[in-house]
């Protein structure tokens, strides 16, 4: 069981590093999380209070995932922000992922050790649950809340 969820983790990591930019339906929590992690509690410097665009967001998500970032913010502080950008997204796959693990560990208490094993092997070999783990987008911020 740990090396697929080892599995799983390393291909949510690679999906990260070779494709690290993000569309613009990603930009705008992303840029959440930038404020959160830069602007902290200083609500009115946000970008989302001078631009709030058409439709109203929430930011629960992108606070988790930013303050859950924090620590990285400090060590990568003096780098290029687009180390802070795999960190932020490291963290979100991380989220999702543990989110996964949750289920997967009740999936083993139902259905048997070896269900669950399939089911996490079944997992690594899909494209866009790993892919989009790390996307800064409603869909995936949700994920972390399923339990």
């Amino acid at each position: 069981m740990t090396l697929a969820w080892g599995a799983v983790l390393l291909l949510a990591l690679l999906y990260i590093v070779v494709c690290p930019y993000t569309k613009v339906e990603e930009s705008f929590n992303l840029q959440a999380i930038h404020d959160h992690l830069y602007h902290r509690l200083n609500i009115s410097q946000f970008d989302h209070v001078q631009f709030p665009g058409p439709v109203p967001r929430t930011f629960i998500g992108s606070m988790l995932v930013g303050y859950v970032s924090f620590p990285f913010q400090l060590l990568l502080n003096h780098m290029n922000k687009l180390y802070l950008q795999y960190a932020v997204r490291g963290v979100l796959a991380g989220l999702v992922i543990s989110s996964y693990l949750h289920f997967t560990v009740t999936v083993r208490r139902v259905f048997g050790a070896s269900v669950a094993t399939w089911s996490c092997l079944i997992l690594a070999s899909q494209f866009h649950f790993l892919f989009y783990a790390s996307r800064p987008l409603p869909n995936s911020f949700a994920n972390i809340f399923v339990k």
